[in-house]
């Protein structure tokens, strides 16, 4: 009889049989793993589509309360609400200690998740969960101690100054130093155990595993961070990472696009309405019902909607730093011999340049 996680992971993942076949062999642990670590533990899968992740394996602790009082098997998962799974899946890298919502109980929680390999392809994520109040802790006397530590290290005075997050790492690349700003930003991600002693995968990407000096950036579930490791050759720190949050610089920047866009859109439907309103009033002045006075008004009025939409057009193809003199001249032209020249006269007028 086929499995649950197989006819799960065949329907809604581009996993193969093979890796289908490693990942319900590892699901026969979860029971176990349940109970050794007191907690909800699952195995949630990518989807084809790469915007959610689905549980394809569950398992709930004998030993102690779960958190679901259902199963969720086959529930698909939003990354915005899991942003350790998110992570692990991007970076292919364990995550440790950080906030989630639990659904659709929508209780707090707090995720561990391993990444799962199948001959050096990702195809899933191993995940621990526990009730956020029964994982969180007070802040223990050593995270005071480490950011009062960072006194003795470089940059000492300047760390605590910085919008950014300075964290300082040790030989083992464990965190021994960091100011102010990283514990508050950790906190805004959902991490709940101290950084002091944290292991630097937890915190970073892969590719700033050398100190290159350069800024690398990485988008979560919830966050945009640009990284930069610096090395220090003097003190108890090996190296420094700075963590700049660029969420909101991302975000207006995306607003202001979306907002570019729909003023071009507006800009556009506002020339062609204008436009066709010439059209009209310029075919009734030219109706030989009509008397000249009201001829001549209606021509002139053709005109000026015609100057409006010009003046759109130039708006809408033109940067507000370069216009073209050329386009302009070519507006003129066309217009000038539409509405101001009678059509029974040839007159011919050239633009170049």
């Amino acid at each position: 009889m086929i499995s649950a996680t197989r006819m799960l992971c065949q329907k809604y993942t581009d996993l193969t049989d093979a890796e289908i076949s490693y990942l319900e062999s590892y699901g026969a642990l979860l029971p176990a793993l349940a109970n050794a670590e007191q907690a909800d533990v699952f195995i949630d899968c990518r989807t084809v589509s790469g915007r959610s992740a689905i549980v394809v394996c569950e398992a709930k602790p004998q030993t102690v309360p779960s958190n679901y009082r259902s199963s969720i098997l086959g529930m698909l998962i939003h990354w915005r609400d899991e942003p350790a799974v998110d992570r692990s899946f991007r970076l292919a890298v364990p995550t440790s200690g950080v906030r989630a919502v639990s659904m659709p109980e929508d209780r707090r929680i707090v995720q561990s998740v391993e990444p799962l390999f199948y001959e050096g392809r990702l195809i899933g994520v191993l995940i621990y969960e526990r009730p956020a109040l029964a994982a969180e802790e007070p802040p223990p006397a050593g995270e005071r101690e480490a950011e009062q530590a960072s006194g003795a290290l470089d940059w000492a005075a300047v760390s605590p100054c910085l919008d950014d997050a300075v964290l300082f790492l040790d030989e083992e690349d464990r965190v021994c130093g960091f100011n102010p700003a990283a514990t508050a930003l950790y906190r805004r991600m959902g991490y709940i155990g101290t950084l002091a002693g944290m292991p630097v995968n937890n915190i970073q990407p892969a590719a700033l595993s050398e100190c290159d000096q350069d800024r690398h950036e990485t988008a979560l579930a919830n966050r945009v961070l640009q990284y930069q490791r610096l090395p220090l050759s003097s003190g108890q720190a090996r190296a420094a990472l700075i963590i700049h949050d660029l969420t909101r610089q991302r975000q207006l920047e995306e607003e202001l696009a979306l907002q570019r866009t729909a003023l071009q859109e507006l800009r556009h439907r506002m020339k062609n309405n204008l436009q066709m309103l010439a059209n009209l009033t310029r075919s009734r002045g030219c109706d030989p019902a009509e008397s000249p006075p009201v001829q001549t008004a209606l021509l002139d009025t053709a005109n000026r909607l015609l100057s409006l939409a010009a003046t759109l057009d130039g708006i809408v193809q033109v940067s507000r730093e370069k216009v073209s003199l050329l386009q302009i001249l070519e507006q003129i032209r066309r217009y000038m011999l539409q509405t101001l020249l009678p059509s029974a006269r040839r007159v011919t007028i050239h633009v170049g340049g």
